[in-house]
């Protein structure tokens, strides 16, 4: 059987592709705020047609790598967990998209940006992992900025 060589890609290839998802997620909140204003509309309906709509332009984009990814067979387990997280990922979406509705683009970024303290809270609680000093910590300092950009949201 032949290696397969697999080709890496150029530094600035690695580059553009964190610039273009640095850019699509730091603008992501105006973009959803802006569809909202323009169609007049707020609630979990038209924030789920947003999500959906964001996931079928990443879907078109990831669409040329399909044929690759259909060789991967994959078991039923790996399905479930798969199916799961696209529960979870839509029900991100439909709190995110909504909570544009009632606060800030700033308050609403920062309620975002607290899911590795959930993650870290979750896995000590759940799975029994260890928080290091420097995780209370990185959770603490979290805490605090969260706390202060809801006394300037005002």
């Amino acid at each position: 059987m032949a290696m397969k060589i697999i080709k890496q890609p150029l530094r600035w290839q690695v580059g553009l592709v964190l610039l273009a998802g640095v850019l699509a997620i730091s603008t992501s909140a105006i973009f959803a705020r802006l569809a909202i204003a323009s169609a007049g509309v707020s609630g979990v309906g038209f924030s789920l047609f947003v999500a959906g709509s964001r996931l079928t332009i990443a879907s078109m984009l990831l669409l040329p790598a399909w044929p690759k990814l259909r060789q991967a067979q994959l078991s039923p387990g790996a399905l479930l967990y798969a199916s799961g997280a696209g529960v979870c990922l839509a029900l991100h979406f439909v709190t995110w998209i909504t909570s544009l509705s009632f606060t800030s683009i700033a308050a609403s970024t920062t309620l975002l940006t607290t899911t590795p303290i959930w993650v870290a809270l979750v896995s000590w609680l759940w799975l029994k992992e260890k928080l290091t000093r420097l995780t209370v910590l990185g959770i603490a300092v979290a805490f605090v900025g969260g706390v202060l950009i809801s006394l300037g949201d005002g």
